[in-house]
């Protein structure tokens, strides 16, 4: 008994999960330094996965999306980082990998403060609804 919950605690910290960060080009995102993006923004994503981490398969994290939504209009010097929280560790022990929380940290540099909803673009207003 006790070799088999050892081995779904390990299947449950290991998993198989699989995050494509993309960008579709709504606001430039951009790795490079640039001059005039000063403000350090940061935000918080969580993605969910299920039977250690098999299903849905490879998710899509929309790196412009998410920094559109909340209001940015340019990004430069973007990093990505995982971000192992005691809570999603919780969530995957206590249901052994049936249900794998991973949440992401996304950094980046803006320019300004955030636009107002009625500065943006018509075709960004359609990401944020």
């Amino acid at each position: 008994m006790k070799k088999t919950f050892s081995l779904l605690c390990l299947f449950s910290v290991i998993g198989c999960s699989s995050i494509r960060f993309t960008s579709y080009d709504t606001i430039p995102v951009v790795f490079e330094k640039r001059e005039d993006h000063t403000r350090d923004i940061s935000i918080k994503v969580s993605k969910e996965f299920y039977l250690w981490g098999l299903f849905p398969g490879t998710r899509e994290l929309r790196i412009d999306k998410e920094f559109v939504d909340r209001g940015y209009d340019s990004i430069a010097e973007v990093e990505i980082e995982e971000d192992r929280q005691a809570r999603d560790i919780a969530w995957t022990l206590f249901t052994l990998g049936f249900y794998t929380p991973k949440s992401y940290v996304l950094k980046g540099k803006t320019k300004r403060n955030k636009l107002k909803r009625s500065t943006l673009k018509r075709n960004e207003t359609k990401d944020i609804q």
